[in-house]
C-alpha cells in the first residue's frame, strides 16, 4: 500500500510560502505575461479548472529556495553598523 500524496490548494500552498496567491499562480504558469513559454516554478496538478500542488513539491521549493537566518542576521548586523556617507 501506498501512501496518499498530500494536495495543497492555492490558498494553502500561499501560506505556507508566505506569499500571495497570485505569487502562486504565477509560480504555477507555464507561460510568461507576454505569452512565451517557460518551466513553471512549482509542480502542480490540474483538476478542472482548479490547480492542485503536491505537498512534497512545496517542501522541495522551500529547501532549493531556503537561505539560512544566520547569514540575513549578519549582513544585516553589517549594514546596521557600518556608518552613513554623505551624498
Amino acid at each position: 500500500m501506498t501512501d496518499a500524496i498530500v494536495m495543497l490548494t492555492v490558498a494553502e500552498t500561499a501560506k505556507r510560502l508566505g506569499v500571495s496567491r497570485h505569487t502562486v499562480y504565477d509560480m504555477c504558469a507555464v507561460e510568461d505575461r507576454e505569452g512565451n513559454p517557460k518551466q513553471p516554478e512549482l509542480g502542480h496538478n490540474r483538476i478542472g479548472s482548479r490547480i492542485a500542488i503536491p505537498e512534497p513539491e512545496v517542501d522541495a521549493l522551500l529547501t532549493r529556495t531556503f537561505v539560512p537566518a544566520k547569514s540575513e542576521v549578519s549582513s544585516l548586523d553589517e549594514h546596521r553598523h557600518r556608518p552613513l556617507q554623505a551624498v
